[in-house]
């Protein structure tokens, strides 16, 4: 009912095919760079967690974790300027993670200013790598 069967050349066809694989290449270095930011902050938060004596090693790695999805979609929501929903999951999701993250460490007793400069220094991080 009113479909219509449309043709396409086949240089069109292969200009296609030639954004596709681009695509699919720029999705795999973003998975890529996605897991080295969050790989990289979950070790650090969960290093210095569990060394500060604050939380033992599933509790220091938990807080890593939340870190760690706050780091992540704050680098997806930084590439996907056009993209307006996916902007609103990566700012839910980074709201998410570096609130859950605060609020772990004020829960084990970790003094503000730190916590404060903490998250300076992580944001000064990932903007650097992320800008490269």
């Amino acid at each position: 009912m009113g479909k219509e069967k449309r043709s396409i050349s086949e240089s069109d066809a292969a200009q296609l095919m030639e954004h596709a694989v681009e695509m699919a290449s720029e999705n795999q270095r973003r998975d890529k760079v996605s897991l080295w930011v969050g790989g990289a902050v979950l070790f650090v938060i969960a290093v210095l967690a569990k060394m500060s004596g604050h939380a033992n090693l599933g509790g220091s790695l938990f807080i890593g974790a939340m870190a760690a999805i706050g780091a992540v979609a704050l680098y997806f929501y930084s590439r996907n300027r056009e993209d307006r929903e996916s902007r609103r999951v990566y700012g839910f999701f980074l709201i998410f993670g570096v609130g859950a993250s605060l609020q772990l460490f004020r829960l084990l007793g970790v003094d503000p200013n730190i916590l404060v400069w903490g998250l300076f220094g992580m944001l000064v991080l990932l903007i650097r790598i992320m800008n490269k």
